[in-house]
């Protein structure tokens, strides 16, 4: 008669043997790389950002010496009225947005 159990292997267990000396070598190393690679990113974005900021200096001087930049106070300052076109009104109507016809 067969027996209803069968025999089960025998299984060993795997020796583990990490070298976890190593291991920390190797994380080590890699913050070391991602520090040094978060350096040379923030050089190089620095660079980028003073050459969009000489960018915007230049067409800035560039406008003002056209007579073309105003900064945003002087434009507020000298629009017109709408209504009468006087510069100096106090009401300074604009359109309203439910299509007011001025």
């Amino acid at each position: 008669m067969v027996s209803p159990e069968q025999p089960v292997a025998a299984t060993e267990a795997p020796v583990n043997n990490v070298d976890t000396a190593a291991y920390e070598q190797q994380i080590q190393t890699l913050q070391q790389r991602a520090v040094e690679a978060e350096e040379k990113f923030q050089g190089i974005k620095g660079k980028l950002d003073d050459v969009y900021k000489r960018q915007d200096e230049q067409r800035r001087k560039t406008l003002e010496d056209k007579g073309q930049w105003k900064d945003l106070w002087e434009e507020a300052n000298s629009a017109t009225c709408r209504v009468c076109a006087i510069a100096t009104c106090p009401s300074r109507r604009e359109p309203s947005i439910l299509g007011e016809e001025l």
